[in-house]
């Protein structure tokens, strides 16, 4: 995990021991089924999420997640597209050497 993964977890730790009834909803929350996306849809914008924030491990992980609810390298190629166009170059190399790591290009 990564430094940022283990400082969250320690927040949210942290979180669920002071406010456990919150904690409660917000897991029964999070344990629900997406309705409303699809899992390949929900994927995308998790990964996506993820890649703009930098979470190299996170991103790796919902990166084969996305792949196996059906994410073609065509997908990927024009996802990495937009991160060029929106997030910039080195964000662009960034994620494209995730995704060279993961196998998926």
């Amino acid at each position: 995990m990564s430094p940022k993964g283990e400082e969250a977890l320690k927040a949210f730790q942290k979180f669920s021991e002071e406010f456990p009834e919150d904690f409660k909803r917000f897991t029964a929350f999070a344990a629900k089924p997406y309705a409303f996306f699809d899992p390949k849809t929900r994927e995308l914008i998790i990964t996506t999420i993820l890649a703009t924030k930098g979470y190299e491990s996170e991103f790796k992980f919902h990166l084969n997640e996305l792949v196996r609810n059906g994410f073609t390298v065509e997908e990927l190629r024009n996802l990495l597209l937009l991160i060029l166009t929106y997030l910039g170059a080195p964000k662009f190399l960034q994620v494209f050497r995730w995704c060279k790591e993961e196998g998926k290009l």
